[in-house]
């Protein structure tokens, strides 16, 4: 039986933290809190079943993401950015099917 993997929603506060501990990679998706957030989810869970452990994925809780934004100059949602070792690698802006977001992650960890 196939368990999909599970994103792991983290409040923007306790994102600096958690990414500093962070020794592998981190799918980051800035998503706005509507309908289009489960289509988006999906789309991140059929990534993760294709790339099958070799990165996590973190959606970021609404709350609060004007600082984090601020911070790592997020100009929109959707955003995805691909963390390594807590360092940035690559982000996209724009929704994106699970075909799309597949060739932005594998443009990082291929």
């Amino acid at each position: 039986m196939e368990v999909a993997p599970a994103l792991e929603h983290i409040a923007s506060q306790d994102f600096e933290c958690a990414i500093r501990r962070e020794t592998g990679r981190v799918l980051v998706a800035c998503l706005r809190q509507d309908f289009d957030t489960l289509e988006q989810e999906e789309h991140l869970k059929a990534v993760a079943r294709k790339y099958d452990g070799q990165f996590r994925i973190w959606v970021l809780d609404a709350h609060g993401q004007d600082v984090f934004h601020v911070k790592h100059h997020i100009v929109g949602t959707p955003t995805y950015v691909l963390f390594e070792n807590g360092v940035e690698k690559d982000r996209t802006f724009g929704k994106l099917n699970s075909q799309a977001l597949a060739e932005f992650v594998s443009r990082t960890i291929d």
